[in-house]
C-alpha cells in the first residue's frame, strides 16, 4: 500500500550501472537520445571509473551517483519494494550475486548496456542469453555492426551510433613518439626489436587485472587524455591489444598510420576473425596472434601492408559477404 502510495505521488526512478567507460558512454547517449521524464541514479565502480571520468550530471533529472557496493545496493532493493524504480540498466549480471537477483526481480523492466567487446564475442563474458526474455532491449554502439555475433539476435538490439570520442592530443614535444595502450595482448611485443620506437607513451589500464605490459614506458598515464581519443588522432605508432579501444583503432584510425595488434591466446575466435578481417583493410598493420598455449611468444604476424601496397582494397561489406 506504501509503495503504490509513493508511486502516484513520485516520479518513476531509472537505475543506471556504470562498471566502465563503455556503460558509462552508453548510459549518457541512450538518455539523451530518448529524453526520459523518469529521474534516474546511476551506480558506478569505484575501481574501474575514476572520480575524473564520472562528469557532472548532464542527464536531466539526475539524483546522483552512488558507488555500487553492499550497502547501497541494500538502499536500492528498499527503493525497489517500495515500488519506486521502474527501469534498471544493467550491462551484466556479474557482480552483485544474491542481492542484485532480489533486486531485479522487483523492476518492471530490465534493459541492457554495451558492455564494450561482448558483442563481437561468439560467447559472451558479461551475461547468458538465456537469463533474460528474448526481445530484452540491448543498447549497443555500432562501430563495427557487421561483425556483431548471432548471440545478440536473442535480443532487441537498439543502435546508439558511433561510440563517441572526444579528441586528444599528446604532451607537446612527444608528436613523433609512440604510444602503448596497456591491454591483453601488447605483452607480445616486448620481445619484437625495433617494434615500439622510444620515446614510449604508456597509457597503462584502468584496471590493474587488464595490464600486461612487463615493462616500462617514458610517460605514464598522462591527464586530459582519453585511449579513444588518442588512438583515434595519434600519427605515431600505436600499440594496442584485446580492448574496446581496438574496435576504435581498426574503424576509424588513419590506415596509412602504423598500428601494431597484440592477440592473447584466450581472444574469441568470432572476436579474432573479426580483427583478422579489420586488419586486412589497412595498410600499415602488423598483427601478432599467441599460440594455442599460454606462452607469450609469437605465433603468426601479419603485415598487411605489405599484402596490399600498390593494390585495390577489398571493400569491407565485401569481405563480410564472403
Amino acid at each position: 500500500m506504501a509503495g503504490g502510495l509513493l508511486r502516484r505521488r513520485r516520479p518513476a526512478v531509472a537505475v543506471y550501472f556504470c562498471f566502465n567507460a563503455v556503460n558509462l558512454a552508453a548510459a549518457t547517449v541512450q538518455r539523451l537520445q530518448e529524453q526520459p521524464r523518469d529521474w534516474a541514479i546511476a551506480f558506478y565502480e569505484p575501481t574501474r571509473l575514476e572520480a575524473g571520468s564520472r562528469p557532472a550530471w548532464v542527464w536531466g533529472r539526475g539524483l546522483g551517483w552512488l558507488p555500487a557496493g553492499p550497502l547501497t545496493l541494500l538502499l536500492l532493493l528498499l527503493l525497489c519494494w517500495l515500488g519506486l524504480v521502474r527501469r534498471i540498466y544493467i550491462p551484466h549480471r556479474r557482480e552483485g550475486g544474491r542481492l542484485l537477483a532480489a533486486i531485479l526481480v522487483r523492476v518492471p523492466q530490465i534493459l541492457l548496456l554495451d558492455d564494450g567487446l561482448d558483442q563481437y564475442r561468439a560467447e559472451p563474458r558479461a551475461l547468458r542469453p538465456e537469463q533474460f526474455s528474448p526481445g530484452t532491449p540491448l543498447y549497443l554502439f555500432s562501430d563495427a555492426v557487421a561483425f556483431r555475433a548471432p548471440w545478440c539476435h536473442h535480443f532487441a538490439c537498439r543502435e546508439l551510433g558511433l561510440f563517441p570520442v572526444a579528441a586528444a592530443q599528446p604532451p607537446p614535444g612527444l608528436s613523433v613518439a609512440s604510444l602503448l595502450i596497456d591491454s591483453p595482448g601488447v605483452e607480445l611485443l616486448w620481445r619484437q626489436p625495433g617494434a615500439i620506437p622510444r620515446p614510449l607513451l604508456l597509457l597503462s589500464h584502468p584496471y590493474p587485472g587488464k595490464r600486461r605490459w612487463p615493462g616500462e614506458g617514458d610517460l605514464e598515464r598522462f591527464p586530459g587524455c582519453s585511449a579513444e581519443g588518442l588512438i583515434q588522432g595519434f600519427p605515431g605508432p600505436v600499440a594496442i591489444g584485446e580492448s574496446f579501444t581496438l574496435i576504435i583503432g581498426l574503424t576509424r584510425r588513419e590506415a596509412a598510420w602504423p598500428l601494431w595488434v597484440g592477440l592473447p591466446a584466450t581472444v574469441d575466435d568470432h572476436f579474432r576473425s573479426m580483427v583478422r578481417a579489420l586488419c586486412a583493410c589497412r595498410s600499415a598493420t602488423v598483427l601478432i596472434e599467441a599460440p594455442d598455449s599460454q606462452e607469450v611468444t609469437m605465433a603468426a604476424e601479419l603485415i598487411v601492408g605489405d599484402q596490399h601496397h600498390g593494390k585495390e582494397q577489398e571493400s569491407l561489406p565485401s569481405r563480410v559477404e564472403s
